[in-house]
């Protein structure tokens, strides 16, 4: 990637009250009109010198930047929206306008286009042996572009007027703009015409130029690449419509189906719909997504990323490296996207036979889901003022940080079965891990027992229950109302071994033992 990128445009905006002769004072800027022949129209003659002339004017069309093509006489190299080349009086109607402009303390936006040599090279636009410029297409590129910016920023109206000239003199080909009205339209701020332009605005000049400029292969690659991107998007979203057509995805179906606000309008079910009855119903369908893009959907999901990414490189070695990533908004686009699909396969069915399994639906709905819904919820009975409503947001709120614990619980075990078969695996035969299995297999099976509900522990999970406790349970988690001399025995004969065993070994299985 070059570090200059293929063009760059910059913008900046001068009120009515400073004079718009600020160039002229430069000496290279003024070409004085009696050395125009209007005999030969000599090319050397860039433009007139009125004392009321805007000097913008006649700094972007001064002869020591410029230089008429080949076979042009009798012109300017100025050009405007109409006119590749000005002719004398196109020229003298411009500086007319300038100046009504100025008495009506219109703004003036002066722009400038530069271009990376490197990029006109490829566009076969500049020859670097000879140092010919093709001016026409470059012009032709701006004439193009300019007025879709005009139209983003409400500009397009018969006031408003604009000129340019390609200017030779530095390394970096460069077009310079002057943009005008001869009567304001724009809104006032503080007494004076908004000046500042959307940023949106300056990035469609910069595009429109660079496709208008580049050569067909580049274009072609641009194409395809756009191709790809929407081809990929296309197979996701037709794989996403055939995995929710399979047996084992219909009971995600219901339990989503279940979560749905009953709307009269089902056209309210949209991943746009932010209102509390909506929440789990959307956060349901967003996992499910989730879980397709991770899984089935995967390998067409990560080429269409890797496509975005593409086009994010293409268009920073184009335009510069301030380019924002846009891999964000589309994942969240196209997320949104197939979220949508899902409410419209839902929008086709009825689902009365099946019964809703509210405590399906908060276990399946995992952790961060059932916390984000919960603080939903939360704000939901701070501002209700009805009992019945808030009793029964309550008794929601408590079932799901309920089950929030015990998706925590089976979780932790999970990871306590994990590191036992690291540690078989990898792990030599020794004492020390002999001991670090067996004190992971005690916590897993305390885990297991914290799952079984009070009234359901029989006589003897509870001895092994309240030992394990003992031994293994958090000192943080621990009531002080509960403990007493032996507990606090055990708990430091268990610490004493633990430490021993930790601290005095350089044994490599300590560290998946210490992972969490």
């Amino acid at each position: 990637m070059t570090e200059t990128p293929d063009i760059i445009y910059t913008q900046q905006f001068v009120a009515a009250n400073v004079q718009y002769l600020d160039y002229s004072e430069r000496e290279e800027a003024v070409d004085l009109l009696n050395d125009f022949d209007l005999e030969t129209g000599e090319s050397n003659i860039q433009h007139d010198v009125d004392e009321n002339l805007a000097g913008y004017l006649g700094y972007t069309d001064r002869k020591a930047a410029t230089k008429l093509e080949d076979g042009l006489t009798g012109v300017y190299p100025t050009f405007t929206q109409d006119s590749l080349n000005l002719t004398h009086k196109q020229h003298h109607e411009l500086a007319d306008k300038i100046i009504e402009a100025q008495k009506n303390k219109s703004m003036l936006w002066q722009g400038i286009v530069s271009f990376n040599p490197d990029f006109l090279e490829r566009a076969k636009l500049y020859d670097p042996e000879t140092g010919v410029v093709n001016q026409r297409a470059i012009k032709r590129a701006v004439q193009k572009a300019i007025p879709e910016m005009l139209k983003q920023e409400e500009l397009n109206v018969p006031e408003t007027f604009w000129w340019a000239d390609v200017h030779l003199n530095t390394n970096h080909v460069h077009v310079h703009i002057g943009i005008s009205q001869t009567k304001n339209t724009r809104p006032l701020k503080f007494g004076e015409p908004k000046g500042r332009f959307q940023t949106k605005s300056l990035k469609k000049i910069k595009s429109i130029v660079h496709r208008e400029v580049e050569d067909k292969v580049s274009r072609k690659q641009d194409i395809n690449l756009e191709k790809k991107i929407d081809e990929l998007k296309k197979d996701v979203v037709d794989q996403l419509k055939e995995n929710l057509q399979q047996q084992h995805q219909q009971k995600i179906l219901e339990q989503i189906w279940h979560a749905l606000p009953k709307y009269k309008d089902k056209r309210r079910w949209r991943a746009s719909n932010n209102s509390y009855d909506f929440r789990e119903a959307k956060l349901l369908t967003g996992k499910l997504v989730d879980d397709f893009l991770k899984t089935d959907l995967n390998q067409d999901y990560e080429e269409y990323l890797s496509a975005i990414k593409q086009k994010d490189s293409d268009n920073r070695e184009k335009y510069g490296q301030n380019i924002p990533d846009s891999i964000p908004k589309n994942q969240k686009d196209l997320h949104d996207y197939l979220m949508n699909r899902v409410f419209n396969e839902l929008r086709k069915v009825d689902i009365v036979s099946t019964k809703s399994n509210f405590s399906e639906r908060v276990k399946w709905l995992g952790i961060e889901g059932n916390n984000e819904l919960i603080e939903v919820l939360s704000k939901q009975l701070k501002n209700t003022k009805s009992d019945i409503t808030a009793k029964k947001l309550k008794k929601e709120i408590g079932i799901r940080k309920y089950y929030v614990g015990v998706l925590i619980k089976e979780n932790k075990n999970k990871n306590y079965l994990d590191q036992i078969s690291e540690l078989k695996e990898k792990g030599l035969k020794n004492n020390v891990q002999d001991y670090l299995i067996n004190d992971l297999q005690e916590k897993y099976r305390l885990g297991v027992l914290q799952l079984i509900p009070r009234n359901k522990r029989d006589n003897d999970n509870k001895t092994e229950y309240q030992k394990l406790v003992n031994k293994h349970a958090d000192v943080i988690q621990l009531s002080v109302k509960k403990i007493n001399e032996e507990i606090v025995a055990q708990k430091n004969q268990y610490l004493d071994e633990w430490l021993k065993v930790v601290k005095n070994t350089k044994d490599p299985n300590v560290q998946i033992y210490l992972k969490n």
